[in-house]
């Protein structure tokens, strides 16, 4: 089992690195009768640490109204 694991976390993170690009993209809410609530501009990073046990997950946002925000958690191997 723990190889299923470890070969679980290369598969998601093994090709980070600190210095991994983001991805953009457009996030859009709709409501549960399908009608578009909101849409915004998404940059999406994931970066690890040096021996790749710890990534970092980040999302900034920009919205139509020029705000943005910002989220970051950590995964640990």
């Amino acid at each position: 089992m723990n190889n299923l694991k470890e070969q679980h976390w290369i598969n998601l993170f093994g090709k980070y690195d600190s210095e991994s690009l983001g991805w953009f993209g457009t996030w859009t809410t709709y409501s549960p009768e399908k009608e578009v609530l909101k849409t915004f501009q998404g940059v999406r990073c994931f970066r690890a640490n040096e021996d790749k046990t710890v990534i970092t997950h980040t999302n900034d946002y920009t919205f139509s109204d020029g705000s943005t925000s910002s989220k970051s958690w950590t995964l640990e191997k």
